[in-house]
């Protein structure tokens, strides 16, 4: 009878375990096109292609320009919840501050996950949100 404790118990933490780093491989992702050139963290980037992704917890985002292929780890500020209305159509948003000439992506959103926050535009600023795709 212990034995067969012994074993339901090494089965279910087993089962649990593996559900566990399951759940900590999922990935979300979303393109973009980016209309002019920005900043996001400390980097500016070229217009252009996008494809970001996010692993569950971690504290950064990966961008890579699609053209490119080259990709950056960007640390994000905090996690936002969603507030916009494409994300609740399963594709994801970005919204960037603009001031005079230069832009800053700001928030990012992913059709069926959480957003983040980067570090934005001092001062005043005009808002443009960009859907993209799942």
């Amino acid at each position: 009878m212990a034995k067969q404790v012994l074993r339901i118990f090494f089965v279910t933490v087993l089962a649990l375990g593996i559900g566990g780093s399951i759940l900590a491989q999922r990935v979300t992702r979303t393109s973009f096109e980016a209309p002019v050139e920005f900043q996001m963290g400390p980097e500016t980037y070229p217009a252009g292609k996008y494809f970001v992704s996010h692993r569950v917890r971690e504290s950064f985002v990966r961008l890579t320009n699609e053209d490119t292929r080259k990709a950056e780890v960007v640390m994000f500020t905090t996690r936002i919840s969603k507030r916009c209305e494409g994300c609740t159509k399963g594709h994801g948003v970005v919204v960037f501050n603009k001031t005079g000439t230069k832009s800053y992506l700001t928030e990012l959103y992913f059709g069926d996950f959480d957003g983040f926050l980067f570090p934005g535009a001092p001062g005043d600023h005009e808002h443009q949100e960009v859907t993209g795709t799942p």
